[in-house]
């Protein structure tokens, strides 16, 4: 059973995507689609653990990897899991390299055993912990979601958010001036974009103008690292 890496750079849609695929599809088919968050510095017991508990069955790490694993397939024939998602599979890179190789075995023991697709979603740096295993890594191609460029798609993108914006006049966010601006200044990460859009929404309401300017996207002090945006009540 094949299983699939999607990769991206931090605060870029990764967890939105996968999340509102197991909304928009579970719903469609007979089972379950399960999303687990890989804990950090794991061991393969405490991996195992939390995907028992995502499942509903509390387990501690302190059993038996080969119980925690067999429970595993008991609750995913019970609950008739279609998929499994592992979200942050990067956060594995601080974990010990045996710990590492262990998760990866098992992995591929739940992928062979359960014969269901499991999904891994992280940063760039999670294709370097598959590379630890040749398998896995042939297991898992790497499918990557590149950052935004200029481009009508993206334009696309920025209309889709303005009609769901609860202003009163048009913000003509697909305007050249304006959209290369929130490139800019986003960087192309889609979860910049969102926020960049959001709070001058936020300010737009406050000042009465009702609309996005580029003059407004302009005023604020965007600063990324702390989330700090400031400008009268478009404070976070």
């Amino acid at each position: 059973m094949m299983g699939l890496l999607i990769v991206s750079p931090t605060n870029n849609g990764k967890t939105t995507l996968i999340k509102k695929f197991i909304d928009d599809y579970s719903s469609r088919i007979k089972g379950n689609l399960v999303y687990v968050e890989t804990p950090e510095r794991t061991t393969l017991k405490e991996f195992y653990a939390e995907t028992l508990n995502v499942l509903g069955y509390p387990s501690r790490a302190t059993r038996s990897t080969g119980d925690l694993r067999r429970q595993i397939l008991v609750a995913l024939e019970s609950k008739k899991v279609k998929m499994l998602f592992f979200d942050e599979i990067h956060n594995l890179l601080d974990s010990r390299r045996d710990h590492k190789r262990d998760v990866l075995n098992g992995l591929k023991s739940l992928n062979n055993r359960a014969q269901i697709p499991i999904v891994l979603i992280g940063i760039e740096t999670a294709t370097d912990i598959l590379s630890l295993d040749d398998q896995v890594k042939d297991r898992y191609p790497a499918v990557e979601i590149p950052l935004w460029e200029n481009s009508e798609e993206f334009k696309d993108v920025l209309g889709t958010f303005e009609a769901n914006l609860p202003l009163k006049k048009p913000s003509n966010l697909h305007d050249d001036k304006i959209a290369n601006t929130i490139l800019e200044l986003s960087e192309g990460k889609l979860g910049r974009v969102s926020e960049i859009i959001r709070i001058c929404a936020i300010e737009a309401i406050n000042n009465g103008e009702e609309c996005i300017t580029h003059k407004l996207i302009k005023q604020i002090n965007w600063r990324w690292g702390n989330h700090t945006h400031s400008l009268g009540g478009a404070d976070t």
